[in-house]
């Protein structure tokens, strides 16, 4: 048995992550098929941090994230001490180093040169095209070793990658500029659009596969997990909402903890509805499995209302 040969399947990844740093604990590669985890992984996110300090080196939000990246690989506590001096008055560039100056620290030298590169980025980010820049980022910062080297490692890489070759393709807009483009990637940064990791190579994929049962559809596994089986799928929302079934022309109206007639019948439509549709999803789950199937569940102390695990 390879780590390449099993797949967790969940019907919503809201809880996959836990199961991912089991994995991780337990030195078990896995990767996630997700729809919107692109933008969230950390690798991009320092990436964006040095992309927005070479556009603007007074950006001091940036400088912070930067520092307690790996790149910079200063701890909290020294983040604090820089802090009493006033985080306003960070910045990259090399006339504004007074900060660094009266910082006490033993990373203060290796983070000085961290600013200088950076500074001079800023510079050629003023002629260079943007596949010239990158190149520069790549060569001046470990971007790509500290990626291979974090827990992620070689999907980190391809995320690096991915997200580079997204910069070139937007560049060839020629309205775009630098800090337009630095924009849509903190843009981006903040409402998550659908985009997925990187794809790794189907060769070099051994590793756990984590992903939904939708994405898992017409796939199948040696050995399939389907944990969580104890967690309901969603009930009635809660607060004010006014809906109308097409087909009966009901209008149910709902407030706080109030409701009228019509939304009682409305409701165990919808209860219906989503205990076929889970059956369904199960049954999808169920049969990816070609040799193994595990399924996983817990006691809770809530009871009532149908579940997975009671099927």
């Amino acid at each position: 048995m390879r780590p390449g040969d099993i797949a967790l399947l969940f019907r919503k990844l809201t809880n996959a992550q836990w199961y991912g740093e089991a994995l991780h604990r337990r030195g078990i590669p896995y990767v996630t098929d997700g729809e919107r985890h692109f933008y969230q992984r950390q690798e991009v996110i320092d990436l964006v941090n040095v992309l927005r300090l070479i556009d603007d080196p007074a950006d001091s939000i940036a400088l912070v994230g930067l520092l307690r990246s790996s790149l910079g690989g200063v701890p909290d506590s020294d983040i604090m001490g820089l802090a009493k001096n006033g985080l306003s008055d960070l910045r990259v560039d090399v006339r504004h180093l007074r900060w660094l100056d009266e910082w006490q620290s033993e990373r203060k030298k290796s983070v000085r040169s961290l600013c200088e590169r950076i500074a001079a980025l800023h510079r050629c980010s003023k002629t260079d095209a943007f596949p010239r820049l990158l190149d520069r980022l790549f060569d001046e910062f470990p971007v790509l070793e500290l990626a291979a080297a974090s827990s992620h490692g070689e999907q980190a890489v391809v995320n690096l990658w991915k997200l580079r070759n997204l910069i070139v393709e937007w560049g060839k807009d020629s309205a775009l500029s630098f800090s337009g483009l630095v924009s849509r990637l903190v843009a981006h940064l903040q409402t998550h659009p659908q985009e997925s990791e990187a794809p790794l190579a189907e060769d070099a994929l051994d590793a756990v596969r984590v992903l939904t049962i939708h994405k898992a559809k017409g796939l199948e596994f040696p050995i399939v997990m389907l944990p969580g089986l104890h967690v309901k799928a969603g009930g009635p929302e809660s607060g004010a909402s006014l809906t109308r079934d097409w087909v009966t022309g009901l209008y149910g109206c709902t407030f706080s903890r109030w409701c009228n007639a019509a939304q009682l019948p409305l409701w165990e439509k919808q209860r219906e509805q989503e205990d076929a549709e889970q059956r369904r999803i199960l049954y999808v789950g169920m049969t990816r499995a070609k040799d193994r199937l595990l399924l996983s569940g817990g006691l809770t102390a809530q009871r009532g209302g149908a579940t997975p695990l009671g099927l």
